[in-house]
């Protein structure tokens, strides 16, 4: 039977003759032969074959060398031949004869390994096979076949195998007893733990939640299921925290599921709350005063107290306004008051005060104008039973000179509704001549009972001031030729003097060489309607006089002078020789050369002019500012040069636009100047001259006016002026 090694029974010898003819001797296998023969391969063709030495009876040795020995299963034929021979007369020869090898029926089982494990996702696989009854120097070479992923088990069968000999030589063909049996694979379903959270808290009113967790999942099945917390308690009490789980992709059967719930407890709130009601406090009048809210602190966010008080003061003094009621409403107005345990109620107060009444004499100013100053009387604070029963009467008077002014006002204010009309106030004060006195005066309550008020008194002031109001003088002009009498004119015009009111003016002018000079104003006087001398209250015509004695000037040292510069230092030197008053005057001074549009000027102290060109807006062009005119002697004052392109258009003004004010005292100012010229900018210089003008008569409204308002604006347009 075949077993893989090179199979040859013990051969023997025998004596053909001689004295042992017929006896045999077995023969013994010597080192070096052949060890293991392939299955397919003889012995012979240049291998070596298998010696045997057989040890004669007579000491003699003959070596024997067999070939045709196979491994394989068959029937082989062997030869042998006579290596060497030792002995005397001694003759050896080999007979021939055959060799049978059978299959291997030897029963032999060949068994696909099993394998198992916890899911996670991969393939399992197992290629091993375990050999039973197989002959020692064999090995089996076998593949197999079989594969589980999901939870579940298969078969693991053997795919192929072959039985390989010591050479590694494919013998399966020698072995017929040979069966497989399968193996098996077993994957068994992962643990998977879903555990909801536990939470607890104070009653808040809002929902408690915990999150939801999963673990146990394999990375093959990360992102692919979802597990939430479905459980939510928002009143007191506990719930189980439930969850929902959404496999996706994932196959249920390769996990265990188990689940750790957690538990959701809210808790009543001790947080101490208190309610308090209101408090209150008016001053009497004569109704009851109640107060119906209350205040919660310490409510949490999210949550409203509906609640009432319970309490009334009608007369002065105070009372206790307590809580009547109360519930606690949640976001959607459910009564939630048992959730809260430590709610505490305080009372509020109720307070009455003495009604507050307050007497007031008006206050009034002017500038003197001949006529009376009056204003009304006031009283406040009467309770609308009282109105109609106090009276209050101004009785304070102003007087100056022949001009007596009436008394400003009284007011009464604080009296209740009961008291209302039974109150009188008498204002008392009196002034005479410019100054000012307190507006006193005197109150009959009519029965009204003084203790139910707090009177305050507040006294007006009675004041009168002198106006400096612009009157202009003007000492007329005369021309004439040559007398020995001289020229002369005592004629002049008043502008400016409220109606009412006489200027008489003394003219000094003369004149008896050829030439020019001026008709001087030596004096004037002013009377009211009662002929009283009241010049010393209008302070506007020394101003008026001196404006027109600089113009006058002006146009004096123009006639004989063409530069801006020369001309104001001119007027600066005269005007400073002979102003005991030390006053001054701003002027700004242009020369305009018509056909080039070279504009040349000098600035004495006066407003920026505007200066809008042809592609341009109205801006404020900052010129260099000289000293002002009668401000200081030996001035020298400079000039610039400004080039005018056709359509630029040229605004000057003197300050009483800019400091045009109104009821507020705010002041028209440069900026509200400069945009309402820029919104006639497009428009003749009449047209800019008429939008300025009203634009500040809008400002002002009905405020009263101290200063002029003088404007002058040109567009030179290529030669030809315009404006």
């Amino acid at each position: 039977m075949y077993t893989g090694e090179p199979w040859l029974p013990t051969p023997t010898a025998t004596y053909q003759n001689g004295p042992h003819a017929g006896e045999t001797v077995s023969g013994t296998r010597l080192s070096g032969g052949v060890r293991r023969l392939l299955a397919s391969a003889p012995l012979g063709g240049g291998e070596p074959g298998l010696r045997f030495r057989f040890d004669l009876f007579t000491g003699d040795t003959v070596d024997l060398t067999v070939t045709g020995v196979k491994q394989g299963v068959g029937t082989h034929t062997l030869s042998g031949s006579v290596v060497s021979s030792v002995g005397d007369s001694l003759t050896a020869s080999f007979t021939g004869t055959t060799l049978t090898v059978k299959a291997n029926e030897t029963p032999i089982t060949l068994t696909a390994v099993s394998a198992e494990k916890i899911y996670d996702g991969e393939a399992l696989t197992a290629d091993g096979v375990t050999v039973t009854g197989l002959p020692s120097g064999f090995t089996c070479a076998a593949a197999v076949s079989g594969s589980q992923t999901d939870a579940g088990e298969s078969t693991n069968t053997v795919a192929s195998y072959a039985i390989l000999d010591a050479e590694e030589k494919d013998v399966t063909a020698f072995f017929t007893g040979i069966t497989t049996a399968p193996g098996k694979l077993t994957v068994k379903p992962a643990p998977l733990t879903v555990t909801t959270g536990s939470a607890s808290k104070v009653y808040d009113g809002t929902a408690l939640t915990a999150l939801a967790t999963v673990s146990g999942l394999v990375s093959a099945d990360e992102g692919k299921v979802t597990v939430t917390a479905t459980g939510a308690q928002t009143a007191v009490g506990s719930a189980s925290n439930a969850y929902t789980i959404d496999w996706g992709t994932a196959k249920t059967g390769n996990y265990a599921l188990s689940e750790t719930i957690g538990t959701l407890t809210v808790k009543a709130n001790d947080t101490p709350i208190t309610l308090t009601a209101v408090s209150a406090e008016k001053v009497y009048d004569g109704e009851a005063l109640t107060a119906d809210g209350v205040t919660a602190t310490g409510l949490p966010a999210g949550f409203t107290c509906a609640a009432t008080a319970s309490g009334s003061q009608t007369d002065a003094g105070e009372s206790a306004n307590t809580v009547a009621s109360y519930v606690i409403l949640d976001a959607e107005e459910t009564d939630v008051t048992a959730f809260f345990t430590g709610i505490t109620t305080a009372a509020g107060k109720l307070t009455v005060k003495p009604a507050p009444l307050t007497v007031t004499t008006g206050s009034a100013s002017k500038v003197y104008d001949g006529t009376a100053l009056t204003a009304p009387a006031t009283v406040s604070g009467l309770v609308s039973a009282d109105e109609g029963k106090v009276t209050v009467t101004a009785t304070g008077t102003l007087t100056v000179t022949r001009a007596p002014l009436t008394s400003a006002g009284v007011t009464v204010s604080g009296l209740t509704k009961l008291d209302a009309g039974k109150v009188t106030v008498a204002a008392t004060g009196a002034i005479t001549g410019f100054g000012a006195a307190n507006n006193t005066c005197s109150i009959d309550w009519g029965g009204v009972n003084p203790g139910n008020y707090t009177v305050t008194q507040t006294l007006g002031t009675l004041k009168i001031t002198a106006t400096n109001m612009p009157i202009t003088v003007t000492s007329a002009d005369a021309e004439g030729v040559y007398t020995p009498f001289g020229l002369s004119n005592s004629g002049y015009t008043v502008e400016g003097l409220p109606e009412g009111f006489t200027l008489t003016a003394e003219v000094t002018g003369s004149l008896s060489v050829p030439g020019t000079a001026h008709n001087t104003i030596a004096s004037y006087s002013i009377t009211d309607g009662g002929g009283a001398d009241v010049t010393e209250y209008f302070t506007g015509v020394p101003a008026s006089l001196f404006m027109m004695m600089t113009s006058t000037l002006i146009h004096y040292v123009a006639g004989r002078e063409r530069s801006p510069a020369k001309i104001l230092t001119a007027v600066n030197a005269e005007i400073c020789s002979r102003n005991p008053e030390e006053m001054f005057i701003t002027v700004w001074l242009g020369v305009l050369e018509l056909s080039t549009g070279i504009l040349t000027a000098a600035n004495a102290g006066h407003e920026y002019p505007a200066l809008r060109r042809p592609d341009g807006r109205f801006e404020l062009f900052k010129d260099r500012h000289g000293f002002v005119i009668g401000g200081m002697e030996g001035v020298r004052y400079r000039e610039y040069t400004l080039p005018l392109s056709p359509g630029t258009k040229l605004f000057v003004y003197t300050d009483g636009v800019p400091e045009a004010t109104d009821a507020r005292e705010e002041m028209f100012g440069t900026d509200r100047m400069l945009d309402a010229l820029r919104t006639h900018e497009q428009e003749a210089p009449e047209a800019i001259l008429a939008g300025v003008s009203g634009a500040v008569s809008a400002f002002v409204g009905a405020a009263p006016q101290f200063d002029d308002l003088t404007m002058l604006c040109l567009a030179w347009n290529g030669g030809e002026p315009s404006g």
